[in-house]
């Protein structure tokens, strides 16, 4: 028995997700599946608090390790950023508070947006926990540029 499938015209591809035909400029460089059902896997993720945490997370490593010049990695191997760690610690703060004012994050304009890290002390390395806390943005924007108190340096190992 010879199964035939349908020929797809020049300059298009078939999606294997959705079985739909569509330009190739609707598809990313080397990925298979279409920008449609792409964005429809990335939405989905994002339909959880913990899901858009993660989300903010992952591009919170991402950010940080470009301004400082280094990769996610070095990040996470140097500096203790490890991403369950970070996430737990994020869903702990957003339902505790930010710890430097105190602010609940669902009273806040930005919601989840106003959560992000923050570097305790700008001179000093990116150590987590040692000296990069979660905080809302307002508290982020003022930091101190002292040495951290004693009882907030912990081990990042």
């Amino acid at each position: 028995m010879t199964v035939t499938y349908p020929v797809t015209p020049a300059g298009e591809k078939r999606c294997p997700q959705c079985g739909g035909h569509y330009a190739e400029a609707f598809f990313h460089r080397n990925k298979r599946v279409c920008i449609g059902c792409r964005q429809t896997a990335s939405d989905a993720r994002k339909q959880t608090r913990e899901g858009r945490c993660a989300v903010k997370v992952r591009w919170a490593i991402q950010r940080h390790a470009r301004h400082w010049g280094t990769t996610p990695l070095v990040l996470e191997r140097v500096y203790g950023w490890r991403f369950p760690r970070l996430l737990d610690d994020a869903l702990r703060v957003y339902a505790t508070g930010c710890p430097v004012c105190g602010g609940r994050f669902g009273a806040m304009a930005g919601d989840l947006a106003s959560l992000t890290l923050a570097l305790v002390t700008a001179s000093e390395p990116p150590y987590y926990p040692a000296n990069v806390q979660w905080a809302c943005s307002s508290c982020a924007h003022r930091r101190p540029s002292g040495r951290p108190p004693l009882d907030r340096v912990r081990l990042a190992l």
